[in-house]
């Protein structure tokens, strides 16, 4: 798996993206909802954000 891989990408993406959304719920008075495209319903960035007091909804088009 290197990194110009699609599965790279993906856990790149989810560290990020796991990183961001910690930053932001942290600034909040109280748990958001917080949607997602469905390409981060992948299960690296499920189990990386159980402990963020966040709803997430998936969608795909």
């Amino acid at each position: 798996m290197g990194e110009g891989s699609p599965i790279f990408s993906r856990i790149q993406a989810a560290k990020k993206s796991t990183a961001e959304l910690k930053q932001v719920c942290q600034t909040l008075p109280r748990p958001p909802l917080s949607l997602w495209d469905a390409e981060y319903a992948c299960t690296s960035f499920v189990k990386q954000t159980t402990d963020i007091a966040t709803n997430k909804l998936f969608f795909d088009f």
